[in-house]
């Protein structure tokens, strides 16, 4: 009995106090402030913001990286005409004679050319393309060094012309630069984006090629 008597109490008391007006019983929602929005708003923007600059960092690259593969294999387009012709009886001297030539003052375009349609002189003559290859927009190729066994001999960077040849039969290459026949074990390219980002394609004296 005395419990129901207390529990009746405890009740009585209680809406009381929310019967009573003199008893300080605030009871309401708040929302938020214009403030809040705001700093909720900006801080959304600067994580979007971040986002977007993250994921057009990483498109630029793997385009950089197919930039550098295509480049590699326009090289190796020519090495494989050179070593693929069929020398008939009846050709001249300048069949099987095929290169890849890279001129600074065009940073973006490549020829693959015929030598001996002009002058067989091993370099790139006007008239002698056979293709011309395109980087992407905004790459472009920004030097070129030649490369002795780990040590770098030239670098050409706001000018300069690279020619690598294939003579059949033999699929090493003969690496040119501004006219002149250099005896290096490699020649490496690079291809850079206009934020520095960069991927080097190295053409090797014994034949093969790699992109890094």
């Amino acid at each position: 009995m005395s419990f129901l008597k207390r529990k009746r109490n405890i009740q009585g008391k209680k809406k009381d106090l929310i019967s009573n007006p003199d008893v300080s019983v605030v009871l309401r929602v708040r929302g938020f402030t214009v403030v809040e929005i705001m700093v909720v708003i900006a801080i959304a923007l600067v994580l979007m913001g971040a986002l977007f600059s993250s994921q057009r960092d990483y498109e630029d690259t793997i385009l950089l990286k197919n930039s550098a593969y295509e480049t590699a294999l326009f090289l190796r387009e020519a090495q494989a005409y050179a070593t693929g012709v069929r020398l008939l009886a009846q050709a001249g001297p300048d069949e099987g004679r095929y290169g890849v030539h890279i001129d600074l003052g065009s940073p973006t375009s490549l020829y693959l050319y015929k030598d001996g349609n002009v002058t067989e002189n091993g370099v790139y003559d006007i008239g002698e393309e056979i293709r011309e290859m395109d980087l992407v927009s905004p790459f472009y190729i920004r030097s070129f060094c030649t490369e002795g066994e780990n040590v770098v001999l030239d670098c050409f960077n706001m000018s300069g012309e690279l020619d690598i040849l294939f003579v059949r039969p033999d699929p090493k290459p003969v690496f040119f630069t501004n006219g002149t026949q250099q005896d290096v074990s490699k020649v490496s390219i690079k291809i850079s984006t206009p934020t520095d980002k960069t991927f080097k394609i190295t053409s090797f004296k014994v034949g093969h090629m790699s992109v890094e």
